[in-house]
């Protein structure tokens, strides 16, 4: 019999759990609220990600406000091992890989580009990025703990952050195996909170700049409309 998680968890999950329990329990437990304030920022995203994936996966030419960004396809196309794009990777807690919408799914992670090279026992993974730089690379060792349970040959992760708002630029961590249960004891603390919210029932509202319309939870004591 499947044992189902009390919380299924991802990178962004954690985020929002840390920014506000209680948005998180409305957008991930009860669903009660439709999360609209993405805005323009990440539908350029989205569609980013999209040309990116056609254009390796299929080699379908980037629309003319992308064309900027073809010296890094024909790169990412050219890189030695085999090639995948917008893999989508999940672990129950046993750390076993399961289908992305098992009932025993714990841990999920994306990658946008990869590439596996067998003989070297290495594996490249990269995310795109469309927003400001930013100093935090959790999101790579979450997804580093993913692919090595994922990819059990693989004895070196090399992942990375392609930022693409002021040019081409890339920040990359390298992760081996003997470290990987270390990546896990980063995350497995934040995992017990939310565990915890789940069998208490305790969602507790938390104040942040969200809070002035940038919040679906317009109940929420903090909520106040958009100056």
């Amino acid at each position: 019999m499947i044992e189902r998680p009390l919380v299924a968890w991802s990178h962004s999950a954690l985020n929002l759990y840390n920014t506000c329990p209680r948005k998180y329990y409305e957008a991930k437990i009860t669903k009660a609220w439709v999360e609209e304030f993405k805005g323009p920022a990440a539908d350029w995203g989205l569609a980013v990600h999209k040309a990116f994936e056609r254009r390796i996966r299929y080699g379908t030419p980037l629309p003319p406000n992308m064309v900027q960004w073809e010296p890094l396809m024909r790169k990412l196309a050219g890189v030695s091992g085999t090639i995948a794009t917008e893999m989508q990777l999940c672990v129950n807690n046993s750390k076993q890989e399961v289908d992305w919408f098992a009932k025993d799914a714990w841990c999920r992670a994306i990658a946008d580009f990869m590439s596996l090279n067998t003989p070297k026992r290495s594996l490249l993974a990269l995310d795109y990025k469309t927003g400001k730089r930013k100093d935090d690379d959790s999101q790579l060792a979450i997804l580093a703990a993913v692919l090595f349970e994922c990819y059990t040959d693989v004895d070196k992760i090399v992942a990375g952050y392609v930022w693409l708002k002021d040019g081409v630029q890339l920040d990359t961590v390298t992760f081996t195996r003997p470290n990987k249960d270390r990546l896990w004891d980063i995350f497995t603390p934040q995992v017990a909170k939310i565990e915890q919210s789940a069998t208490s029932g305790h969602w507790p509202e938390k104040q942040s700049g969200l809070c002035h319309g940038y919040c679906p939870v317009q109940d929420c004591q903090f909520w106040h409309p958009k100056k």
